[in-house]
């Protein structure tokens, strides 16, 4: 019993340490697209985006159900692809 509960925390905190480094690259994307377009008129929505990434982070050891955290935080994020004119 105490081996599994282990096992269990490990493989909650490897799966957590994934998020969050998946969670950091994608930050980093909104960051680069920032500092390439510092005067797009996106600008302000990726930088929101980062602080929501940001905080998504913190919460990701607090929260049961990641998989909504992380859905609420990608339907708030925007796209980095240009629209098409």
């Amino acid at each position: 019993v105490l081996f599994r509960s282990r096992h269990k925390r490990e493989v909650r905190k490897q799966r957590t340490d994934e998020l969050r480094a998946g969670l950091a690259r994608l930050a980093a994307a909104y960051h680069e697209a920032l500092v390439a377009r510092p005067d797009a008129p996106e600008a302000g929505d990726w930088s929101a985006a980062i602080a929501a990434i940001h905080r998504a982070m913190g919460h990701l050891g607090l929260n049961a159900r990641e998989d909504l955290l992380l859905e609420a935080l990608l339907l708030r994020c925007p796209s980095l692809v240009p629209a098409r004119a």
